[in-house]
């Protein structure tokens, strides 16, 4: 074990997964979370039976997170949804939202012309697009019709959960599409299983869990790093990863300039849909709003 530490603040999917690579590279590790519990944003909530994750949630298939968890060897199980089950609502009827090319030869959604162009989209999503703007500007330069340009904006939220084409970038748009496109696993027992797993593995590896222990201050004039927690306590480290909000992270930390304009910049997105713990079947998007609807 070296003699190097270093303490993470939040213990959500991130804090954990940074904890145990650390510790097994034989780092020192403490984990605090201000919490009850551990998980952040992937706690799960159960009302008279039925599990509720906190906000919508899915594994992607193709996904960085995936890739780690089946690298640690943290079991799970849940149904997997693919692109192939999607509808749109459009002008009142119910269609199939296209997210192959021989989807988009069956669809009703679109007119023979629009089917070419939308095809042509396709192609030049998956093949690597990329934009330097906005998704809005990306579209802007298609040159597409309103509905393809509909249906597109409809991929971009149900792949991410992000409304606002204006505001969201085109690359990261673009990733999120493409990712989504090899399907995503809807966890059993919502992702506390997720979390539960992370927290044995983190134990196993040696590190430190202290719940209920929130930071108020982290000191970086010393030479070595000082926080100090909401009863008083300081703690010593080498270094700290702050695994939670820019915002939080610049309150933590108010002379350093760079999360300072981190937190500014940041816009809190709010996604209207319910997530609960089951196989879902089908999911729905309405091109005509910018509300998802899952359908069971």
């Amino acid at each position: 074990m070296s003699n190097r530490r270093v303490e993470i603040i939040g213990g959500g999917l991130a804090g954990l997964l940074a904890a145990i690579e650390l510790s097994k590279n034989g780092i020192e590790v403490a984990v605090l979370e201000a919490a009850g519990q551990f998980g952040g944003r992937a706690r799960t909530r159960d009302v008279d039976g039925f599990l509720f994750n906190r906000g919508p949630h899915a594994l992607y298939c193709n996904g960085a997170l995936k890739r780690e968890l089946d690298r640690l060897g943290i079991p799970y199980s849940g149904g997997r949804s693919l692109s192939g089950a999607r509808q749109a609502i459009a002008v009142g009827k119910l269609h199939h939202l296209p997210t192959t090319l021989g989807s988009i030869v069956r669809t009703s959604l679109f007119s023979v012309r629009d089917k070419i162009s939308y095809t042509r989209i396709f192609k030049t999503v998956m093949d690597g697009a990329t934009g330097s703007g906005s998704f809005a500007d990306w579209l802007d330069e298609q040159r597409v019709s309103p509905m393809v340009r509909s249906a597109v904006e409809a991929m971009g939220r149900l792949s991410s959960y992000v409304n606002g084409a204006a505001d969201v970038s085109a690359r990261a748009l673009l990733d999120q599409i493409r990712l989504t496109t090899a399907g995503t696993i809807y966890v059993d027992g919502g992702w506390v299983s997720l979390v539960n797993g992370l927290i044995e593995a983190a134990r196993a590896s040696g590190v430190e869990l202290n719940d209920k222990a929130p930071v108020a201050k982290v000191n970086c004039a010393t030479g070595r790093l000082e926080l100090v927690l909401g009863n008083g306590e300081t703690r010593k480290a080498d270094a700290v990863i702050m695994a939670i909000d820019p915002k939080a992270a610049a309150a933590l930390v108010p002379e350093v300039t760079s999360l300072a304009r981190e937190a500014r910049e940041v816009r809190t997105v709010r996604a209207n849909s319910g997530c609960g713990a089951c196989r879902r079947k089908k999911t729905t998007s309405h091109l005509e709003s910018t509300r998802l609807v899952s359908r069971p």
